[in-house]
């Protein structure tokens, strides 16, 4: 089998994506992965400038041109008001909200990477192998625990044991599976789909994320199969399977969610006082609404204090939390973006099946994840969707040339 040379802007882009999978959990860096990826993402772009002259720069698609700038107005905005409503400095506004400085890579991957004989395939490529890659050995480590070979912290949940991973690459692999098994039944498809599922129900065992993952995949399931009414008797039956065939495996798994349930009432009232409290601070004055309070740096006293961010975690309470640093203006560039997303990728895999259909799956998984998990608090995200807006740009000049 030939092997593909890769050059050295391609060799940052798998250094990128590998950062986003924490390089799978088998090192334990000096440096946090969030800042890794940070410059990583600057360093394409600089070299982009300065050694590709930056070629197509400005040859971006109107509506991801669109999103980029608001994107970047919401990071300044954020930064300008956390210094109105807690007296920080507008840098100190700036300086967590770096990772939106990943965004860049989408320039240096359009038009450097992608201009390459074969990139478009070798960039999915990159994203299907690390993402299939993570889900085994994560799966792996998992089966094998107690013995821990990655550097991976642990809790327990429905009585069993729940590793915590977060992943970049693992949502793409997922539903770029699944599309073709929906398309081509097979059994290597199968069984990449199989391991995913895995890892995302047995591994990770979010409940959210469980609820959020059926509805995704029926919903895609619904889109892409012409035989709806087999695929809505298919969905019935398994769960029917699921919920009352005497499979031992089974039953405990349901009979732990049950207990989570419970164990989750205890953590409404936290979450609901959270929430009470944005919504509150979010609709003080107009501005609060339409930019929020601005983003808390925990090394601001002042603003920490203000904010009661040590009470109530951003990260428990999704959108809430979201539109407190960025109002409503900011929540509804996530979800413009990841439509924007879904949308696309849905009408252009009707005219160019080039694989990049999970892009449906990602944007509405995120959109719906976010209702409780601010997905878009994360960096590994933007690593995730300047790759998409990549793919969908080149789609389009692709669909252009027809």
């Amino acid at each position: 089998m030939k092997i593909r040379k890769i050059d050295f802007m391609e060799l940052l882009f798998l250094l990128l994506v590998l950062t986003g999978e924490h390089f799978f959990y088998l090192v334990n860096l000096p440096i946090t992965e969030m800042d890794l990826a940070v410059i990583i993402a600057v360093v394409m772009f600089f070299v982009y400038l300065l050694y590709y002259k930056g070629v197509g720069l400005l040859n971006t698609d109107k509506p991801t041109k669109i999103l980029l700038t608001a994107i970047a107005l919401m990071v300044v905005c954020s930064a300008v008001r956390s210094q109105q409503s807690y007296g920080q400095s507008i840098l100190m506004g700036l300086r967590p909200q770096r990772y939106y400085l990943i965004l860049l890579a989408y320039f240096p991957i359009k038009n450097v990477i992608l201009n390459r004989n074969g990139g478009f395939k070798w960039v999915i490529n990159v994203m299907l192998g690390v993402g299939i890659a993570a889900a085994t050995i994560y799966s792996i480590q998992y089966l094998v625990f107690p013995f821990k070979f990655l550097v991976v912290g642990n809790d327990y949940r429905f009585g069993q044991v729940r590793l915590r991973f977060n992943e970049v690459g693992t949502l793409f692999s997922m539903f770029y599976a699944y599309y073709k098994l929906i398309k081509r039944p097979g059994l290597k498809w199968g069984m990449i789909f199989a391991i995913h599922l895995f890892y995302y129900i047995v591994v990770i065992k979010g409940r959210s994320g469980i609820i959020v993952l059926a509805l995704v995949l029926t919903i895609l399931l619904i889109l892409f199969n012409r035989q709806k009414w087999k695929a809505a008797v298919s969905i019935f039956a398994v769960a029917v399977v699921l919920l009352y065939a005497p499979i031992p495996i089974v039953d405990q798994y349901l009979e732990g969610f049950r207990e989570g349930i419970d164990s989750y009432q205890s953590q409404t009232d936290v979450r609901y006082k959270g929430q009470q409290f944005y919504i509150q601070s979010v609709t003080e004055d107009i501005p609060s609404k339409i930019f929020g309070k601005g983003y808390v740096n925990i090394q601001s006293s002042s603003a920490v204090r203000i904010s009661r961010a040590k009470d109530f975690y951003i990260v428990d309470n999704g959108y809430f939390g979201l539109a407190y640093f960025y109002g409503f203006f900011g929540v509804a560039c996530n979800i413009l973006m990841c439509l924007y997303i879904s949308i696309s990728t849905y009408k252009l895999q009707r005219k160019l099946d080039f694989g990049i259909e999970c892009g449906v799956g990602i944007g509405i998984y995120l959109i719906a994840a976010s209702i409780l998990v601010p997905y878009m608090l994360y960096y590994y995200t933007y690593c995730l969707l300047a790759v998409e807006l990549v793919l969908i740009d080149k789609m389009r000049q692709l669909e252009r040339g027809m």
